[in-house]
């Protein structure tokens, strides 16, 4: 039997996935309007499953970069999944006995749909920049070295966007996640 559950949460992810696609687009306006769909249906179904169940317990995530070094980026990944995601982020380490290393992690830390949801836009963000990175390179026939401003930059760019999109949090969200 599917979860019920599993199959909204596929659904919002799949809505949210177009939306963040299309919040990539060289029309302002299209990239605006997209941004600010993306947040309404985020901050919706985050009411919305916070009201189905209230007593959903916090959660820990984690995410293994399979680096020995956080990449520049990832900072600003998580400045993102703190401000408009419902989630906490703590790096830490985590020990590969087989390789004898030990690899950068990322610890969301919320709600379980939250850490959820900001473990989709983590993975998503991440591949969209550096498959946008590739595109530019070759197009522009830049070398490697511009890679991290370039990405630096597109981060940003994206974060700004949100910001103006900020909704304020309803009393239901705010009472229960501080930042």
């Amino acid at each position: 039997l599917k979860d019920q559950g599993n199959e909204e949460q596929n659904g919002v992810l799949r809505k949210l996935e177009k939306l963040l696609a299309l919040s990539e687009s060289s029309e302002e306006h299209e990239a605006m309007l997209a941004l600010e769909r993306a947040k309404e249906l985020y901050r919706k179904y985050n009411i919305d499953q916070f009201k189905k169940d209230i007593s959903t317990p916090f959660v820990q995530m984690i995410i293994d970069l399979h680096k020995q070094k956080i990449p520049s980026h990832v900072f600003t990944l998580t400045t993102i999944l703190q401000n408009h995601f419902f989630v906490n982020v703590i790096f830490s380490n985590t020990y590969h006995p087989l390789e004898n290393m030990q690899t950068k992690t990322l610890a969301l830390m919320g709600l379980k749909h939250n850490c959820l949801m900001a473990e989709y836009v983590f993975t998503f963000l991440d591949r969209m920049v550096h498959s946008l990175w590739k595109s530019y390179q070759k197009k522009h026939r830049l070398e490697a070295k511009f890679k991290n401003s370039y990405i630096k930059g597109l981060l940003e760019g994206f974060q700004k966007k949100l910001e103006k999109t900020k909704i304020q949090d309803s009393p239901v969200t705010s009472e229960h996640h501080d930042k």
